[in-house]
Order: structure tokens, then sequence, then C-alpha cells
């Protein structure tokens, strides 16, 4: 039996009036880049104009944060664990998620500078820096990969289990996800979601999309179920190439190898990042483009947020998520909140399409950093950083 189609996590609506498209609307391509388990105060909390931590409850007492290494060991940032150190909104119980404190530093309340994650200020800086935008499940990557383009969860809230995420778990007769039903109990479904999507939907109006690397897809029954649909689907690598060669699709949803996850190199995830964004600014489709960058959950990491409890799923904690486009408002910091069904509203909102769920019916749009009636920036390429560490 395909999970999803009773539960609660984002609850189907039905079809509501779309909502209307921004006046004069020049974006024309949506890019969605989606990385790993960073919070907001992990990457932003020093950063001048945000809400971000400036200092931590290291021992219950305010100290400046750790500096955090490019490479670190992972930590735990299950469902369990996010409501662990929320606490009932406290936000006082980060030291006692599993590998929290390792070898008596407190690693989870560690930060990055600017000096680590340059090109990311850089972005901030010139662009637009969302300082309240929450994950949309307290938990792992899963769950909240599924909102990107399904506004829910379909009740998920792990990993799947005892399948490989890239070997397309809706082929496979085997693996295990834990889901909540409407009552709220938990139990194991198979890891292929019967749930309406953005790309279903895109697909019915004739607009155009692609998912390169973005692995959740297979997922997700109406579409790998259609070949026509499971054809979009495309190696990561072919993002950049299509990009430079200005030949995006209206929306295209991004996904890695080099994502941030600890203990993989942050320079490098970076890296990779700034180089597909590089490929947008090198290519013919750049002045009609806007490009989210947000990373998927938690990590393990402190942020000192409470998040917004909407329903038995989250909000979660907060992540960094930037907008760049030829049409942003240069050194805009919202503070709109905003979760991971915000990216379907904008991809709505943008499109006229209706909204899937509850969630994406009531989510803001990432668009309130936009001047679309100003003549579009021309790129600003990054130089890619250097890891020397």
């Amino acid at each position: 039996m395909l999970a999803g189609s009773a539960l609660s996590a984002g609850v189907v609506a039905g079809v509501v009036s779309p909502p209307a498209r921004p006046a004069a609307a020049p974006i024309q391509h949506i890019i969605v880049i989606v990385k790993e388990n960073h919070t907001f105060d992990n990457y932003f909390g020093q950063f001048p104009g945000a809400d971000g931590a400036q200092t931590v409850p290291v021992g219950g007492h305010p100290e400046t944060p750790p500096a955090a290494a490019d490479r670190t060991p992972g930590l735990d940032n299950t469902f369990e664990a996010a409501h662990e150190a929320y606490d009932g909104g406290r936000m006082d119980r980060f030291p006692l998620v599993p590998g929290a404190v390792r070898d008596g530093i407190p690693l989870a309340f560690s930060q990055y500078r600017e000096a680590e994650i340059s090109a990311y200020w850089t972005y901030a800086r010139e662009f637009v820096l969302y300082d309240r935008y929450f994950t949309s499940v307290m938990g792992p990557s899963t769950p909240n990969h599924l909102f990107f383009v399904a506004a829910s969860s379909g009740g998920a809230i792990s990993n799947p289990r005892g399948v490989s995420l890239y070997l397309a778990p809706c082929a496979m007769p085997f693996g295990k996800i834990t889901v909540l039903d409407a009552g709220g109990a938990r139990r194991n479904a198979r890891p292929c979601f019967d749930l309406p999507t953005v790309p279903n939907l895109l697909a019915e109006r004739g607009i155009t999309w692609r998912g390169y690397g973005f692995w959740v897809m297979n997922e997700l029954s109406r579409i790998y179920a259609s070949d026509a649909l499971r054809a979009k689907l495309r190696g990561p690598g072919e993002f950049a190439r299509d990009a430079r060669a200005g030949r995006l699709p209206a929306v295209s949803w991004v996904f890695g190898l080099r994502d941030e996850h600890a203990p993989e190199s942050v320079c490098d995830g970076m890296r990779w990042t700034v180089d597909q964004v590089n490929a947008v600014m090198a290519g013919a489709d750049w002045a009609s483009s806007l490009i989210i960058i947000t990373w998927d959950d938690w990590g393990g990491w402190y942020d000192h947020v409470p998040p917004p409890q909407v329903d038995a799923f989250g909000l979660g904690f907060r992540v960094p998520t930037l907008v760049i486009s030829p049409y942003a408002r240069r050194g805009y910091v919202s503070h709109v909140v905003t979760e991971h069904a915000s990216v379907p509203k904008t991809i709505e909102t943008v499109f006229g399409l209706p909204a899937l769920t509850a969630r994406d019916r009531q989510a803001a749009p990432l668009l309130d950093g936009l001047d679309l009636a100003a003549a579009p920036r021309p790129p600003a390429p990054l130089a890619v950083p250097a890891c020397g560490r």
C-alpha cells in the first residue's frame, strides 16, 4: 500500500483558486538548490542585521559560540532528538542530543564565521537572507525534502530504512519509513508516497520542470509511475551544463552529493553551490531567474528561535535560506515567517498554480525581497572559494 493517502502532514486540501501572479512578473525560471543539515545560527548567527545568536547558553551561561570546523562529526537530527532539544519551546536541551558534546566540547553550539563560509555571507550581503525560515518537519532529511515538491511529508517523520534513497524506493518491494497517522500513532510504511506534487501540476499545465539529483522524487508514486515524468529526473551534473547553455526549464530542483552533511566538508559543499549559481549567471536565463538556496534540516545544531508549532510535524528549527535574483533587493534581511512549504508556494504564485495542501496555502512565498519593477541586475559571479583545511 502506498503511504501518504490519509496522513496529516499537510493534508490535501482540495483544489483552490490559484493565487494571482505578481504584477508584470519577470520571473520565468525558479531554481531550488537544497543543501543539508545546518541551522540558521550555525551559519549566520553572527551575521549583521539578522536575528542570530551572538552568544550561546553553554552550561546555562551565555558564552561566545565555539568556532565550527570545516569537517565535524555528525549529530543526531531525528524527530525525537529535535523534540528533546526543543523542550516545549524552551530550547534548552540541545546538549542532550546524541553527539552534541564531544570530548567536553559543546559541538552543537558551534558556529561558522564569515571566513569559513564567505560565499554564503557574500550572497546574503548582495541578495536576500531569510532569518525566519523554518523547516517543515522537526526531523531529518526525507520528510523535509518531500515538502519541497509536495507541501507534505505524507506523514513521514524519519528517513527510509532498508532501501537506498538512490535506488528508487518506489521501485522496491521492501524498505520502511516511520509515519504518523491521522490519530498521531506511529507505524511503519513503505517509503513510496501517493501525494499530489508540484511537478504533476506543472506537467498538467505544460510548464517545464526537471529534478537534478533530487532523489526524493523517487519516493513519490505520481512522479515515479509516469515514464514521461520520470524522464525529467536527471543527474546533478547536468544542471550547470543546462544553465550555462540557457536550457533551464521553468522550475528546477537541484541536489548534489557535496551537500555539507557532516562529516563532509562545508567549504567543498559551498564551492559546489557557487558553481551552480555561477552557471545560472553565465547563461541566458539569468535575467528571468529566481534561485532559492536552503538547507533541509537542523542537523543537530543549536538555534535560539523557538519554531511555531502548526501541527504534529512542525514547524522545525530555522535553517539558512538565500534568494538570489537579478530582482533581489541588495542586502535585504527578511523577517517574514516562512518554511519549506514556501518553496511550492513561490512556484504556485509565480506560475499561477493551485495550492496542494493547507501548508502551502497558508505559507508566505519567498518574494518579499524582490523588486519586480526594477531593471534586472547584471550577473555577479563569485570566484570559487579555496578550501585549505
